[in-house]
């Protein structure tokens, strides 16, 4: 730390950094889906299009509406607490969570 010049505990901790490579698409679908989760967990349990836009916008990303349909129309009906309990699952098993 410091100024001494020293980055050896810097590189250490990146080579132990997991590492998760994704395409744009699936980046772009996580970030809507993270989204969506999140207004879950604010008690929103059925977000809209819109409601995911305006979380994503506020944080300057750009939604993408192919996308967002997509996801809305695979999650209609669902249980958004069933959605989170399956997405930390995923999560564990890929051993990022």
């Amino acid at each position: 730390m410091g100024d001494s010049g020293d980055s050896t505990a810097t590189d250490e901790f990146e080579n132990e950094t997991p590492r998760l490579t994704t395409t744009s698409k699936q980046t772009i679908k996580m970030k809507h889906l993270a989204a969506y989760l999140l207004l879950g967990l604010g008690g929103n349990t059925s977000p809209s299009a819109a409601d995911i836009t305006a979380v994503l916008e506020s944080v300057g990303i750009e939604a993408d509406s192919d996308r967002l349909d997509k996801l809305i129309s695979e999650l209609k009906g669902k249980d958004i607490n069933e959605v989170r309990r399956l997405c930390n699952m995923e999560l564990k098993r890929c051993a990022l969570y």
